[in-house]
């Protein structure tokens, strides 16, 4: 397993590979998994189920103020990279390129960055997803209280639902930990070769993505991305505070840059 650092994203090792009907995530060719910086849990949690499912809001506050800043922005481009490659592609992903809406990874309410965690009960059940505290295998249910986790993710695949897509992500581990909140405040502590593949090429700040276009890929343009410390949030508005999906075809010029 190859663990990837918020630091050392490079997107122009981002792929997408068609590989049985599934719109396949990969960093280096390899699984797109990524090491989340430890989170601040200081609300109890609600664990929905559903029948293969558990769900859960992760909202993203870290230890470290500068991680959690780096986090946000990760999460915001990586939004904003999905939209513009689903945008340029969606001929070849939907019959109907009407009414395409996009579901964010990064979701914001009440000016709270959060994430809609889904857990895998077949996951869990056969040890893929393992959720520890004090490297022993705890209960979901032990998620529920006050507590810091660190996780890693896997950046699994795009689905697509009729005009509806987004970014499937696979939690891999859960550790769990004794509440500790940042150091601004208070401590406490709480008891095949045949595939299609999109290529891009990107700085390591995630700004001036470019495409490489050859027979092999699907037809890519040119572009650049609004300037990283812009607010997502800010450009595109919806009627409820918790903003979760956008229209991609209105979502252009507010978010996005082209160059011809």
């Amino acid at each position: 397993m190859e663990i990837q650092n918020l630091l050392n994203i490079d997107f122009s090792n981002i792929k997408i590979n068609n590989e049985n009907e599934q719109l396949k995530l990969l960093y280096n060719m390899k699984d797109f998994i990524v090491e989340i910086p430890e989170i601040i849990k200081d609300t109890e949690t609600i664990i929905e189920e559903f029948e293969q499912y558990y769900q859960f809001n992760l909202y993203l506050k870290c230890v470290n103020k500068n991680n959690e800043d780096q986090l946000i922005n990760f999460l915001s481009c990586l939004d904003k990279f999905f939209i513009r490659i689903i945008k340029l592609n969606k001929k070849n992903f939907f019959q109907d390129t009407k009414d395409i809406k996009y579901k964010f990874i990064l979701r914001n309410n009440e000016n709270k960055n959060y994430n809609k965690l889904k857990l895998l009960k077949n996951d869990i059940n056969n040890d893929i997803l393992k959720i520890i505290k004090d490297n022993s295998n705890i209960n979901i249910n032990e998620l529920t209280d006050k507590c810091n986790i660190s996780l890693l993710l896997n950046f699994n695949t795009l689905w697509i639902n009729k005009n509806i897509c987004g970014i499937f992500i696979k939690p891999l581990l859960i550790d769990k930990k004794p509440l500790v909140v940042s150091k601004n405040e208070i401590l406490m502590s709480d008891n095949d070769d045949n595939s299609k593949i999109i290529n891009s090429e990107s700085s390591l700040q995630y700004n001036n993505i470019e495409n490489n276009k050859d027979s092999n890929q699907l037809e890519l343009i040119k572009e650049e991305l609004i300037n990283e410390n812009e607010d997502l949030y800010n450009k595109e508005k919806s009627s409820s505070s918790d903003m979760t999906s956008c229209n991609i075809n209105t979502f252009n010029n507010s978010i996005l840059e082209f160059k011809n």
